[in-house]
């Protein structure tokens, strides 16, 4: 196994870690539709398989289409707040359109909203550490046509119109 199929595993298991460790709290979140004041839940649901300068993944989009499913049939999440974009949809995963649709939840959500976040796909960590998404139009070579996870939680995640 190379470095870097080994550094992308270890990235997508700690993923998969912060995920597990969130997932008692997020459930209990989205799961409480009596709750007074509870606010709506909203999703922005990424699968990416088919990349157009990157090796092609078998189930990220399946996996993202199945998620958004769920969510809608098993949890209080209306379709209408539930964005998905994979490589079956009209809107595709780019840079663009990413960034566009955390740009739009930024706006909208209010202090009692909740927001999920999903990404499956391919990601990278350079040589300082740094981890990235790469989106559906991502360049090989080219860092800035991915999406730097410090720069989404400085700016979307960590923002004080999502706190």
């Amino acid at each position: 196994m190379t470095a870097r199929k080994s550094i992308i595993i270890i990235f997508f298991m700690l993923t998969i870690i912060l995920w597990a460790s969130l997932a008692g709290e997020v459930i209990f979140a989205v799961s409480q539709k009596d709750a007074p004041d509870s606010g709506q839940n909203h999703a922005l649901i990424i699968g990416i398989s088919k990349y157009q300068k990157w090796p092609k993944l078998k189930s990220p989009s399946k996996d993202a289409e199945q998620i958004a499913k769920t969510l809608t049939k098993k949890y209080n999440f209306k379709k209408a707040n539930v964005v998905l974009l994979t490589d079956n949809t009209k809107e595709k995963p780019t840079l663009v359109n990413i960034l566009t649709y955390l740009d739009e939840y930024l706006g909208k959500l209010t202090a009692k909203d909740n927001f999920l976040v999903f990404f499956s796909g391919h990601g990278m960590e350079d040589d300082k550490g740094e981890t990235y998404w790469i989106p559906k139009d991502g360049k090989k070579k080219s860092k800035r046509s991915w999406l730097k996870h410090s720069d989404l939680c400085r700016e979307f995640f960590g923002s004080k119109q999502l706190k």
